[in-house]
């Protein structure tokens, strides 16, 4: 988080006209987008996650027959591989010309694209020179109300089916009626369900 406070802080140097009041509510809304983008990119990562965690405190895997043990498992690991590859092919980290334009738009009258603005005309004269200073004092009295924007955590349209609250209430379900050391036991069942082994077991039997 540091770095990305001093890539923000650099890049906002390079911005003319800014005073620096905004610098953190700037920074909170660069690190909403960041939170906004994951959530959107990574939500099936975590959907597949919970959902096998699930299953696994519900101890579904010693219910199961060899067979059907191992293809879930199989099918697990590709699946969990599958969404982390596509939230990271889908994630696009924000520029901090996306948070300021953002925190732009939540203040009345859009007072930071004012303040970059330059008096092209009329700069030489003192009547026309007076209103301009107004008119940058006012905006600076506007940037003054700047608040970090929230980010937009919505996914309905991304997951029309609520698979994400199915998996979150499954994982509920497993931490209310499961219990964790199911889940230790994974690898001892794993172990025992493997086919080598079970071959070595009957041969030495």
């Amino acid at each position: 988080s540091a770095v990305y406070a001093a890539s923000i802080r650099k890049g906002l140097c390079k911005i003319p006209n800014l005073p620096r009041q905004i610098f953190w509510p700037l920074v909170a809304t660069y690190f909403g987008l960041i939170a906004e983008r994951s959530f959107r990119a990574f939500w099936p990562f975590f959907t597949v996650l919970l959902s096998l965690l699930a299953l696994g405190l519900l101890n579904i895997h010693a219910t199961i027959s060899i067979d059907v043990f191992w293809f879930g498992l199989s099918g697990a690991g590709v699946l969990v591989f599958g969404a982390l590859v596509w939230g990271a092919w889908k994630f696009r980290p924000p520029r901090l010309e996306e948070a300021f334009r953002r925190l732009d738009r939540s203040l009345p009258a859009r007072p930071l694209q004012g303040l970059r603005d330059y008096q092209r005309l009329g700069a030489s004269d003192p009547i026309s020179k007076e209103m301009w200073d107004a008119h940058q004092l006012r905006l600076e009295g506007e940037v003054r109300k700047a608040r970090p924007v929230p980010p937009d955590l919505s996914l309905s349209t991304r997951d029309p089916y609520g698979l994400r609250f199915s998996a979150l209430f499954l994982f509920t379900l497993g931490l209310i009626f499961g219990s964790v050391w199911n889940l230790s036991n994974l690898q001892s069942s794993a172990s025992l369900r493997n086919p080598a082994v079970l071959d070595v077991a009957q041969w030495e039997g």
